[in-house]
């Protein structure tokens, strides 16, 4: 990254606090700045109250009050082009079952280590930069 191009802003979403802060800290080593909440709620709060863009949304698909891809569709209304990607403990049940295995939209399943959350958060972002 050059000295006057900003860290891209990514939203970590999870209520599981153990792999919200695992995901943030992989993502804050590798130069992005990183947001959290722990529910879609929450998610919505931080991203309403937050000044500048938000280039990625990374959240979990099953959370409480509304699953991750409510979360992405609410988010997509306030923030019109950010980037989503889907990650799940139960990759084939939450998938299926939420209707996110399509092309469109990218899934990491959950274990993950650094090298597969950041290759696929690099890929993401790279589709959308100009």
């Amino acid at each position: 990254m050059s000295d006057n191009e900003s860290a891209p802003v990514v939203l970590v979403v999870d209520d599981d606090a153990s792999a919200r802060r695992t995901a943030s800290e992989i993502l804050r080593r590798s130069g992005y700045t990183v947001l959290q909440a722990a529910a879609g709620t929450e998610a919505l709060s931080v991203s309403w109250k937050h000044d500048g863009g938000i280039d990625l949304l990374l959240t979990d698909i099953v959370l409480p009050g509304m699953n991750g891809v409510q979360l992405a569709s609410r988010i997509a209304d306030q923030r019109p082009g950010i980037s989503v990607v889907f990650m799940s403990g139960r990759p084939e049940v939450d998938a299926v079952r939420f209707g996110v295995l399509a092309p469109s939209y990218p899934f990491l399943p959950k274990p993950f280590g650094a090298p597969e959350l950041l290759e696929l958060v690099r890929a993401v972002l790279a589709v959308r930069a100009p």
